[in-house]
């Protein structure tokens, strides 16, 4: 069940305005989240860094939400990366902002998805949801018909949400929890994968996008694809298991892992059939 979140420590350890002030305090912090001195932060080094750095143990226990922030952030650059760039695969100096914005919006919502989850399984059934009905009422959303609330938030269609597929409805209704410090950022003003409009520059022509706007993250991470969820996937970071090793794995190592028997049924094909 969820705990009490002191919003104001973490808003305050999460420098995302963009005064001078805050813009020297990230750029010290992306020194330091950045031991290789390469300009790029993996995943793990921000995982690392939430917690070692920012000492913001909270979100550094939520690894899906900082896998999602670390997805989301990590292709707002793109389209200035030239090709053969590392830049799609990692968070560049320019998109550090944007991933704290993310990690403060996804932790909101995992708090929300916690509070609905009352059986702790990282999963919302039905009648969880059912339940959690005049809550997210006061989350900002009056559901009239659950059950097709239910299987608009059920993408996958396995009758049971997921936290991805908690946090794109919660972006896309703009959830709002009720005892944070009611956080707020033009880049979350849109969906993730949505670019917004930009200002007029001075004779009507619109000003150049920034990595401040959002990009879906899609193709990146090789790990994007797996057809499992976030829980699954964050054993695999914490276990240093990139690509190659990956394809290695055998059905005793998924099971060592302490990976679910669906979930290793699952990996196993996919290992078949990246081989």
């Amino acid at each position: 069940m969820p705990r009490a979140i002191d919003w104001a420590a973490i808003r305050k350890k999460l420098p995302m305005g963009r005064s001078d002030a805050e813009k020297k305090a990230r750029d010290a912090l992306f020194t330091q989240f950045d031991p290789n001195s390469n300009g790029y932060l993996s995943l793990a080094e921000v995982d690392k860094g939430c917690r070692d750095v920012l000492g913001l143990y909270e979100i550094f226990e939520a690894k899906p939400v900082i896998m999602r922030a670390f997805q989301a952030a990590k292709c707002a650059n793109n389209k200035s990366n030239k090709k053969g760039s590392h830049g799609p695969d990692y968070i560049e100096r320019i998109e550090f902002r944007l991933l704290f914005v993310y990690l403060r919006q996804y932790f909101e919502i995992w708090q929300m998805f916690d509070e609905i989850d009352s059986s702790d399984d990282h999963r919302v059934s039905y009648d969880e949801f059912v339940a959690a009905l005049p809550k997210i009422a006061t989350w900002g959303v009056k559901v009239k018909d659950p059950k097709a609330a239910f299987r608009e938030i059920d993408k996958d269609g396995g009758g049971m949400i997921l936290f991805d597929e908690f946090a794109d409805w919660a972006l896309k209704k703009q959830l709002d929890i009720e005892d944070d410090d009611d956080f707020e950022d033009p880049a979350l003003t849109v969906p993730v994968g949505q670019v917004p409009a930009q200002p007029k520059q001075a004779g009507g022509s619109a000003a150049p996008a920034t990595a401040a706007s959002p990009a879906k993250p899609s193709s990146g991470n090789w790990m994007d694809s797996l057809p499992v969820d976030e829980e699954v996937k964050a054993v695999l970071i914490k276990e240093k298991i990139d690509e190659r090793a990956f394809k290695l794995l055998t059905a005793d190592d998924l099971k060592d892992l302490g990976l679910p028997l669906g979930a290793r049924k699952v990996l196993l094909q996919e290992i078949e059939a990246r081989k």
